[in-house]
């Protein structure tokens, strides 16, 4: 969840309101108040704090049920930090919150949309995160980022996969060697409809 911030507010409640609270004037700073993946002003625009991993239920609930009589549940520190917020425009923020933007740490953290930029027309991001501009004191969290983006593929990819846009050619060399018989063998089977005898021994044996 966003939550907006106005030129008097110093400190902000995750949506579930509970009383930890991170300071938006130091993401703020680190950010230079501006949106991190369209490089907006604040002055020229509205621009928000927002959770990079907002708490959620599956967050809070006990990691393990019981050692000894305690329930023991996972550190929420990392979540409750300024190294899990960025300051965003308030229609990124939307999107960022959603799901439909991405940070790949890994690509030199770069933004990926996971929306058609021509349905966001007022939107022109930038190709990557300048995590070298932001304060260092500051620092920004790689593992809250991985974590979000690993949530984008999840939410945008489930079951997805490229196989289908590309023909595979029997007569490729690859599938000449034995290995790559077999290869081809069992992606045909996988694209083949199951029997009713297949279906009833699957079945049976879970």
């Amino acid at each position: 969840m966003n939550v907006r911030s106005s030129a008097c507010d110093d400190t902000i409640c995750n949506h579930q309101a509970r009383n930890d609270t991170i300071h938006i004037a130091e993401v703020r700073s680190r950010d230079h108040d501006t949106c991190v993946i369209t490089g907006t002003s604040l002055a020229d625009s509205e621009v928000v704090v927002s959770w990079i991993c907002p708490l959620t239920p599956v967050t809070t609930k006990p990691v393990s049920f019981k050692l000894g009589e305690s329930l023991i549940y996972e550190d929420l520190t990392p979540y409750l930090s300024s190294s899990n917020a960025l300051a965003l425009r308030n229609d990124v923020a939307e999107l960022f919150t959603r799901n439909m933007i991405g940070i790949d740490v890994d690509d030199n953290y770069r933004i990926f949309f996971f929306v058609l930029l021509d349905d966001c027309p007022n939107i022109s991001p930038l190709s990557h995160l300048d995590v070298l501009s932001m304060d260092p004191s500051v620092c920004l969290s790689d593992i809250m980022l991985r974590k979000h983006f690993t949530r984008c593929l999840h939410m945008n990819f489930v079951g997805g996969s490229i196989k289908d846009d590309y023909a595979m050619d029997p007569d490729d060399p690859e599938f000449q060697t034995k290995l790559g018989k077999e290869v081809f063998e069992y992606y045909l089977r996988q694209r083949l409809p199951l029997t009713q005898d297949q279906k009833e021994i699957i079945y049976s044996s879970t």
